[in-house]
């Protein structure tokens, strides 16, 4: 018999604790180091990290008190772009960046709006996806779908997909929210499951 599902209010409540510590928008590394659950159980659940921080109410006094300068932040969109064969994602910011995507969206509006301040071209990948209809946006959700044989991860999306998971998410709230509109439900819903099952996002490569 498999392990009682964790509650969701047993989930914010323990982001809610790491944030009362720290003092600042928790990052995964801080919930992985520091929580008692995986950063990754919160994108399972939740869509994305930020997802998670949002459902949690979390609302720091770190950018009242000392705000992150702009060139900080944007030297490390710059880091992260030449050290990547590709943009940076809100993914990989909230994995492996020093600060969270919820912070480059909060200062300058959106992530596409971050990436452009920090002199990185933005394409349709990272856009809203306004000039996209539903039936572009299902089509090329259902084509990762079929190559994966189950519904992709946010991050799976941003790196395999036709359009980036960031556009899903502008325009259905968040990721799992997105899922849902099209009729699917995350493939996992823990990271220990996706450990037992053999598919942990770490090892992931591109699909056939």
């Amino acid at each position: 018999m498999g392990r009682p599902k964790i509650s969701r209010e047993e989930l914010l409540s323990e982001l809610r604790d790491i944030a009362s510590q720290i003092n600042r928008d928790p990052r995964r590394s801080d919930m992985d180091e520091d929580g008692e659950y995986s950063s990754q159980t919160y994108v399972n659940r939740f869509g994305t990290w930020g997802d998670a921080l949002d459902a949690a109410g979390i609302e720091t006094d770190q950018a009242h008190q000392s705000p992150i300068p702009d060139p900080e932040l944007i030297n490390v969109l710059q880091q992260m772009d030449a050290a990547s064969d590709g943009r940076p994602t809100t993914s990989e910011m909230d994995e492996d960046g020093p600060y969270t995507a919820r912070t480059y969206r909060r200062r300058f509006g959106s992530w596409k709006e971050a990436l452009e301040a920090a002199g990185i071209e933005a394409d349709e990948r990272i856009g809203t996806g306004n000039h996209l209809n539903d039936e572009q946006r299902r089509d090329a959700l259902m084509e990762l779908t079929r190559q994966l044989g189950r519904p992709p991860s946010s991050r799976e999306m941003e790196r395999f997909g036709r359009y980036g998971a960031t556009t899903y998410e502008y325009q259905y709230g968040s990721w799992n929210e997105a899922l849902k509109h099209f009729g699917l439900e995350p493939a996992f819903d823990s990271v220990e499951d996706r450990k037992k099952n053999g598919d942990d996002e770490a090892s992931e490569g591109a699909p056939e």
